[in-house]
């Protein structure tokens, strides 16, 4: 499962760069997929350098969100990556 998963994820093609992120409603209320938020982090999505992949950082502590100083976060496919693990989508943000 995980290996289809990553092989759709790359597969896309989006590149909406945001700062932070979350596998949550797009809209910012509901459940939180902390895991999936963690495995999503930690994932080079398509539109992203390997530079942000490094600078991608999960913090469990504040709010369960993925954050990248650099604001490179490929949102298009974080989103595809949090529906893909089971969740509404992503919740990204600056």
């Amino acid at each position: 499962m995980k290996l289809a998963l990553f092989t759709v994820v790359l597969g896309s093609t989006s590149v909406l760069a945001g700062c932070n992120c979350k596998c949550q409603d797009p809209s910012g209320t509901g459940p939180q997929w902390n895991d999936l938020t963690a495995q999503g982090c930690g994932t080079k999505l398509a539109g992203e350098s390997i530079a942000c992949s490094w600078n991608k950082q999960y913090h469990g502590d504040q709010h369960h969100q993925c954050s990248s100083s650099l604001c490179c976060i490929d949102s298009g496919n974080f989103d595809l990556f949090c529906k893909l693990g089971g969740a509404p989508g992503a919740y990204c943000w600056s």
